[in-house]
């Protein structure tokens, strides 16, 4: 739908969605990233999906407006590493 999570492995060209996209970032973030992510796949893939979903259609609620991924403005990106 253009709007959903996709996580790309070099690895092996595996390609991840949405709940588990998240799942493999967890993996790869270490930590309690990958702890939230093992609990996240005890549930079915459908339910996670579903969950992603929710989550992603009321992402600026939770935010609550918040521009937390907001482009840089042009100084900033001259700042920026290339």
């Amino acid at each position: 739908d253009g709007g959903s999570m996709v996580l790309y492995r070099e690895q092996d060209g595996a390609m991840f969605f949405k709940g588990d996209a998240l799942i493999e970032l967890g993996k790869v973030l270490g930590g309690l990233w990958k702890g939230s992510g093992w609990i996240f796949s005890l549930f079915p893939k459908s339910w996670r999906d579903c969950a992603y979903d929710w989550m992603a259609r009321n992402r600026y609620r939770f935010s609550r407006g918040i521009g937390a991924c907001e482009l840089p403005d042009e100084g900033l990106r001259k700042r920026m590493r290339k």
